[in-house]
């Protein structure tokens, strides 16, 4: 399995080689601007300046310092939610995803410790991260996603995921142009039989073996795939309004590749 190259202290030449070939201002500029570098930054500076203790169950941050990291998101999350007269007050982390996604992502990279009921620590690799530069950083979160998360993690249940699954995806992204517009539903689609994510699915109650749960299949590839490649700027996305009921949401319609992605994407095989 591919991990980030040799360490964050000393680049590996064909590490320096990618950041060479990519430093151009359309790049660095992207980098830059990329809003989930910028709140895992600024997750690992408040853990810095704070004393921040796990909670005693599962070591995730408690509430009071939820509040107050998440105010220095470029978006700040929504963390009391408001459904006709009633207000839903913040509970846990596990309610914050985007926090949750970093938190795992600062974790599994190993630029963070959040044991369960101490302090928090940022390790000195963390330290040595967030002095690198933002192209680097992105590489660095983007291939920690890539190859060392469970992506079973973004899904919220547990499936058998094909064991080529993450490099048939970038291989099939890899094969498309950039900008182009990709149909999310065509591509769900065609990336679940392309990666044999389908046959992992359950069968549709009453359904036969040909069939599958095509609810489960968008949800997933949308949580795994396509939300993620536009958070970490892979991707943009275009997004059509859906109501029900009292709430108002936002759903996928179609994505393209961005030149950022293209890189990243590339990026991946060092």
């Amino acid at each position: 399995m591919s991990i980030l190259p040799e360490g964050l202290s000393h680049r590996s030449e064909r590490f320096a080689a990618w950041v060479a070939t990519y430093n151009y201002a359309r790049f660095r500029e992207a980098a830059q601007n990329l809003e989930l570098r910028r709140n895992a930054i600024a997750v690992l500076a408040y853990v810095r300046d704070h004393k921040v203790i796990g909670t005693q169950s599962t070591g995730n941050m408690p509430r009071k310092h939820i509040r107050a990291a998440t105010a220095d998101f470029i978006t700040p999350p929504v963390l009391d939610q408001q459904i006709g007269d009633r207000i839903y007050k913040l509970r846990t982390e596990f309610e914050v995803w985007p926090l949750l996604f970093i938190h795992g992502l600062l974790e599994v990279a190993e630029f963070l410790v959040t044991p369960n009921g101490a302090q928090w620590q940022i390790t000195d690799t963390g330290e040595r991260f967030l002095e690198e530069e933002p192209l680097f950083q992105t590489l660095s979160l983007f291939s920690t996603w890539w190859h060392r998360v469970d992506w079973r993690f973004a899904t919220g249940h547990s499936i058998e995921l094909p064991r080529n699954f993450p490099t048939a995806t970038s291989a099939y992204l890899l094969s498309q142009p950039i900008g182009r517009w990709f149909e999310f539903e065509t591509f769900a689609t065609t990336l679940g039989q392309r990666t044999g994510l389908s046959r992992a699915l359950p069968n549709p109650l009453g359904g036969d073996r040909q069939d599958v749960d095509r609810g489960l299949l968008l949800y997933d590839v949308r949580r795994m795939v396509t939300d993620r490649l536009i958070d970490f700027g892979v991707a943009e996305g275009r997004y059509r309004e859906e109501i029900i009921g009292p709430i108002s949401s936002k759903r996928i319609d179609a994505f393209k590749l961005t030149w950022l992605g293209k890189a990243l994407l590339e990026g991946l095989t060092l």
